[in-house]
């Protein structure tokens, strides 16, 4: 797993409105789950986040469900699938 390429790094800005939001992690009866906007989500659901030049790129997340872990995204390039941590305060927002 690496970092995000210098190209999708993070927003230099947050926009007022980004149209999206950030993970919430929610503690249902069958254990942890991460929710977007007020959604559940599930591995490998595909999911767009806010990265530099305010563009959206769409990858898959992915998650062990073991909360001392990070939550992933794979985003398919030309050369093969990159997978990084998400941080907690990325934007995320569901495809249109």
């Amino acid at each position: 797993m690496d970092e995000l390429p210098e190209y999708l790094g993070p927003v230099e800005e947050r926009p007022a409105d980004p149209g999206g939001a950030s993970l919430e992690l929610v503690h249902e009866p069958t254990g942890p789950r991460h929710h977007l906007a007020g959604v559940p989500l599930h591995p490998g659901a595909a999911v767009e986040l806010l990265v530099a030049g305010r563009r959206w790129v769409r990858g898959a997340y992915q998650w062990s469900f073991d909360v001392s872990e990070p939550p992933t995204l794979t985003i398919e390039e030309p050369w093969g699938p990159h997978t990084a941590p998400l941080d907690p305060e990325a934007i995320l927002r569901w495809p249109s």
